[in-house]
């Protein structure tokens, strides 16, 4: 495991080798039933790339399920360097979190989800140098809202208080920017 890829919300240097509840899993180093996708829909198309699993994840929490770090099982996932540049990370990431908060969230939810991953890509582009393609998904999230409405389907009170209860578990933002200095992740 490398400690710049570690989003779980609980400090990777204590739990890294225990099992524990998580808002988060990456797609190419998990394994989901059968039955999450019957009760919870497949990926929602429109986030072909960026965000499509916080999507699914938010998604499956609603659902009832839970997600698991499971130290003992070991995945390797190994990414292509192909079309991951930051333009194309920072653009789909930045459009896909807005048209998130709106799809999955009440108002004032989307507003605390949003706020913080607008101010990281913000940030990731500030720090490459990238800026148009975060304020292109800026314009192009704001004027797509109109096509995620139909899919609007918001998770209920009892998901956004499990969230946040994982999130008291979160290192603060000084600990998890240290993280990109050796080698940024996006």
């Amino acid at each position: 495991v490398r400690i710049r890829e570690w989003v779980h919300t609980r400090p990777f240097e204590q739990f890294v080798e225990q099992e524990f509840e998580t808002n988060w899993f990456g797609e190419g180093a998990s394994a989901l039933r059968k039955k999450v996708f019957e009760s919870c829909g497949w990926y929602y198309e429109p986030f072909f790339y960026g965000a499509e699993g916080h999507d699914l994840i938010v998604r499956v929490l609603d659902h009832g399920f839970r997600i698991l770090h499971v130290p003992q099982i070991r995945v390797y996932h190994w990414a292509s360097e192909t079309g991951r540049t930051a333009g194309r990370q920072y653009y789909y990431f930045t459009r896909n979190y807005i048209w998130m908060a709106y799809k999955d969230y009440r108002f004032g939810d989307g507003l605390a989800f949003l706020t913080p991953k607008l101010l990281m890509m913000l940030y990731f582009s500030w720090r490459s140098s990238t800026y148009r393609p975060f304020l292109q998904g800026v314009w192009d999230g704001v004027r797509g809202l109109a096509r995620v409405r139909p899919h609007r389907t918001p998770i209920s009170k009892e998901t956004v208080r499990y969230l946040r209860e994982l999130d008291k578990w979160r290192p603060g933002i000084i600990v998890r920017l240290s993280r990109h200095r050796a080698q940024p992740q996006i």
